[in-house]
């Protein structure tokens, strides 16, 4: 299976798609493949697309709801990731969250060959906007990939416990399902592996 160039992943540009996203396409004129990163505010995201790409291209930011773009990521002739805005954060005044909501109905709209990722810290339970963001999910007909982040930071118990709440009470099916953790690296060789056979199926 042919191994992705993640060394030459560089950020493309922010996005608010009131006029068409970039698309990008291969040498036969097909769009690439587009990874989707989506979650709460402060879920891990950013910390996520640096130790996948093993180098520092988005910030962390310790203030939640940083990202209030599109953000693209593309990766020479392979893929494009897209890290899509955060949601539900208190302190985020009302307004910008109504911004939020209709930035990824456009984004959901526009594109239809994106795979999610769709990002839940181990320590929360499913809110309002998660169950409405599972909504979304099965409306456009997405069955993203579940990443359960922040694992270092409880027992094995809690990690299972959070699993079985996301997928059976808040998507209600079977759904692959990582846990993945930035400060030990647990997850990011098996979610390296699963992203090669989604971009490079032969």
């Amino acid at each position: 299976m042919k191994k992705l160039p993640l060394h030459s992943a560089k950020f493309f540009g922010s996005f608010t798609g009131e006029n068409p996203f970039p698309s990008f396409k291969d040498a036969h004129g097909g769009l690439l493949p587009e990874l989707a990163l989506i979650g709460r505010s402060n879920v891990g995201k950013s910390s996520f697309l640096n130790s996948f790409f093993g180098k520092k291209l988005a910030r962390v930011s310790a203030t939640p709801g940083k990202t209030q773009m599109c953000n693209f990521y593309l990766v020479e002739n392979s893929f494009c990731l897209v890290d899509l805005p955060g949601y539900g954060w208190a302190d985020v005044p009302k307004e910008l969250l109504k911004n939020w909501d209709e930035l990824m109905e456009r984004y959901f709209q526009q594109r239809s060959h994106q795979q999610l990722l769709f990002f839940f810290d181990v320590r929360r339970e499913p809110n309002e906007l998660d169950f409405h963001f599972a909504k979304w999910a099965a409306f456009y007909k997405k069955e993203p990939i579940v990443i359960v982040t922040k694992v270092d930071k409880v027992k094995a118990a809690e990690k299972e416990k959070c699993k079985k709440l996301i997928l059976f009470s808040l998507f209600k099916k079977e759904l692959p399902c990582v846990y993945f953790s930035c400060k030990t690296g647990e997850g990011l060789p098996m979610l390296r592996s699963m992203m090669e056979r989604i971009i490079c199926p032969t």
